[in-house]
């Protein structure tokens, strides 16, 4: 599992579009109370942006329950539900989706942009990819994660990344 300062960085760097997501092949865990998503407001526009959250967290879940986490062995699946939150007092159209998440030398982390994911990018998948969330509302989107039988024993860290269409301004 990545350090604290690693994931306090996760947490600078993508907690607007991005919660982080752990499968973790042969531990376990029990469930445990859910987290407020962060927003913040997309400069050009002023519109703020969703935020994701997991809907359950565990007692040892990393960074405090705002991690969706999986402990499943090779070959099993799980689904869960994200939790996203428009503040904004208009709609959003997001696309939602899972990419794997790499770590520099010196630990700083990064979404993985690549076409072909390799890990937990390419074993989740949300059923409904594109949401229209009401102004000032909540929705419930159920994914999952199904670990291949060849899977290495260990940590495998990706995103959850909800992505807001652009809104018009200058980028």
């Amino acid at each position: 599992m990545p350090g604290d300062s690693t994931r306090r960085a996760l947490r600078r760097s993508a907690a607007a579009l991005a919660a982080a997501l752990c499968v973790v092949l042969g531990a376990t865990a029990a469930p445990a109370g859910a987290q407020t998503p962060p927003t913040t407001t997309t400069p050009a526009s002023g519109i703020p942006s969703v935020g994701v959250s997991p809907t359950e967290s565990r007692p040892g879940d990393p960074n405090r329950g705002q991690w969706f986490v999986f402990s499943l062995e090779p070959g099993k699946s799980a689904t869960t539900k994200a939790r996203v939150t428009n503040p904004a007092d208009v709609p959003q159209t997001v696309k939602l989706y899972v990419r794997d998440l790499t770590f520099g030398a010196d630990g700083t982390p990064a979404v993985s942009d690549a076409p072909a994911q390799t890990d937990v990018g390419l074993w989740g998948r949300f059923a409904q990819p594109t949401l229209e969330i009401a102004a000032r509302s909540t929705a419930l989107v159920p994914f999952s994660v199904t670990v291949p039988d060849a899977a290495e024993p260990g940590d495998h860290v990706g995103v959850v990344v909800v992505e807001s269409a652009p809104q018009g301004g200058a980028i």
